[in-house]
């Protein structure tokens, strides 16, 4: 096998144990979330969601508003 055949193993083992590691695939124990990656749990994005619900239905109501706008100066010029 040689010097570099087990330097090859080796890298390729290591490289596979990080991305095992990187996607969940062990227990995380104290270390917690790697440093470059975080999951971010659904009670931590409920806020954010209601926020953005919010402010579609506002844009909803805008719309609307220009609808009818639109409408009753089209039936005004008739």
């Amino acid at each position: 096998m040689g010097f570099f055949g087990l330097v090859f193993w080796i890298a390729l083992l290591w490289l596979a144990m990080r991305a095992w590691r990187s996607f969940g695939g062990c227990a995380r124990g104290s270390r917690g979330l790697d440093r470059n990656f975080q999951r971010a749990e659904p009670t931590d994005q409920q806020p954010y969601i209601d926020a953005l619900e919010s402010r579609v239905a506002e844009l909803e109501e805008r719309l609307d508003f220009t609808e009818r706008l639109v409408a009753g100066r089209r039936e005004a010029a008739s």
